[in-house]
């Protein structure tokens, strides 16, 4: 028998159309549905379909067009796999007392741990399944994927399906959607209401000035183009202040502070200290060494030592500076002696009880040995049960011990390196320029001396009396006084 149809399908069989290929007379609706049947053609034809042929669609199929006669159901795109950002890129406003919004801590600067998740990639789904005009199944489509690296920057890491910070530092999310941790936090205004509080373990550059009221906090370093106002400061390691620190009693601490002058400042804290020009009516700490070209007024406690090149001022205003040891050192001092003392004990205690429980073990093997050799294994099994458990123990301990041996050489260590500096005498006490009246040097806060007349070039020290004396100095010691 001469074929009169053909069908004619896509390549995944979703669509089949017919065409006429032979005499439109010779065919009928059942040639058609027999024709559908013997090519398999089962799913999406319907009777209208096949009658629309010989009446709707009648001139078209004569003219040889294919139309079509079946339709199946295609598989369907899955979910695309798609970003989770874990950390907010959006403000975090907080509320104060009374329901008001805090806008100095608005939380623009964000700041990540190590190994902190910053992004979860979600997998793509599979797609529902179709059906071509066979009736065969055809499988759904996988959705797009995503791939970490197209999002992550410098200073993260692929983990799984994870992005995670690399190291501490400034979170960051770009506009390309892409996410970075940043070891420096760039402001390249003033900090201010547009920036807000910053807490991080970035480094911290300003461009312009930190403004009064606000919190700079950081691991690192700062630095400031301009100014320090009235803000709370805290600087792991240094902070450089290339215009001043003004006037205010907002605490700041760092490890190294440098800064061209420091003006009426109360509540500084620090290691060492450098000021290019002038420190003036300022309460300062340092916890080691000084150095500035001028310092006038206020009170100043330094433990190692000072250099500068002017000490006081013309107008004699009183200025006071201690130097070496200090009531609050003595008050550390004797905590680090008592929390010695708790730690040499507690060494002590735990070396008693290592030893008291070894001699039980020895005591259970014996015991255990002569059981075995008398036959009774179920109880020499338990007695060495009892002496796992009591080695297992003595581990444990002796992890301990470790700890309060160290924690003990510790104190011991800060204990010692306070004593040395408490009995040293030999602080350099240096002023290479004027020393003008009524200014006030003591010496581990058993020995000081009060300026009445205008010196220059005075480095202070002990003298065989064991008073504290100023002496000139021009390349060797000389007693002031016996050069007046």
């Amino acid at each position: 028998m001469s074929e009169h149809i053909q069908f004619i399908f896509d390549k995944d069989m979703i669509f089949c159309y017919i065409k006429l290929i032979g005499d439109f007379n010779s065919i009928s609706e059942r040639y058609v549905k027999n024709r559908l049947k013997e090519n398999r053609i089962v799913y999406g034809v319907s009777e209208q379909t096949i009658k629309d042929l010989f009446e709707k669609n009648e001139d078209l199929f004569k003219s040889g067009k294919k139309i079509m006669i079946a339709r199946g159901t295609p598989p369907k795109k899955g979910k695309n796999g798609y970003i989770e950002y874990l950390i907010s890129d959006d403000m975090n406003l907080k509320e104060k007392n009374k329901g008001l919004i805090d806008f100095y801590d608005i939380g623009v600067v964000k700041s990540v741990q190590k190994d902190e998740n910053l992004v979860r990639i979600h997998p793509p789904l599979n797609g529902s399944v179709g059906k071509n005009v066979k009736g065969e199944i055809i499988p759904g489509r996988m959705g797009d994927k995503i791939k970490l690296k197209d999002i992550a920057l410098d200073g993260v890491v692929i983990k799984g399906e994870y992005a995670c910070a690399k190291r501490d530092g400034r979170y960051r999310r770009f506009p390309t959607g892409k996410v970075g941790v940043l070891e420096e936090v760039f402001i390249d205004s003033d900090l201010n209401f547009s920036v807000g509080n910053i807490d991080t373990t970035a480094t911290i550059n300003v461009k312009g000035d930190v403004r009064a009221r606000f919190n700079v906090s950081t691991t690192a370093d700062i630095s400031v183009e301009g100014s320090v106002e009235d803000a709370e400061i805290f600087a792991g390691e240094a902070l450089v202040c290339k215009s001043g620190i003004l006037t205010g009693e907002r605490p700041i601490y760092a490890e190294i502070i440098k800064a061209k002058y420091i003006s009426n400042r109360k509540n500084i804290l620090c290691k060492n200290i450098y000021v290019e020009d002038m420190i003036s009516s300022s309460i300062i700490v340092v916890k080691g060494f000084l150095e500035a070209k001028k310092l006038t007024g206020g009170l100043t406690q330094v433990v190692d030592g000072f250099r500068v090149e002017e000490l006081g001022n013309k107008s004699y205003h009183k200025t006071k500076i201690d130097v070496g040891f200090q009531e609050e050192d003595l008050m550390e001092m004797a905590k680090l002696f008592s929390d010695m003392k708790r730690k040499h004990m507690e060494v002590k205690n735990v070396l008693r009880e290592i030893d008291t429980i070894r001699v039980a073990i020895k005591d259970i093997i014996e015991k255990e040995e002569s059981l075995r050799v008398t036959g009774k294994e179920i109880l020499a099994y338990k007695m060495s049960k009892e002496r796992e458990r009591k080695e297992d123990y003595i581990e444990d301990i002796s992890k301990k011990l470790k700890i309060f041996k160290r924690q003990y050489s510790d104190f011991k260590s800060k204990y010692d390196k306070m004593l040395k500096s408490r009995n040293n005498p030999n602080k350099p006490m240096i002023i290479l320029g004027t020393l003008y009246p009524n200014v006030t040097i003591t010496l581990n806060t058993k020995l000081f001396y009060t300026t009445k007349s205008t010196m220059k070039n005075v480095e202070f020290r002990i003298n065989e009396e064991g008073e504290l004396q100023p002496f000139q100095y021009k390349g060797r010691l000389e007693s002031f006084e016996e050069n007046q």
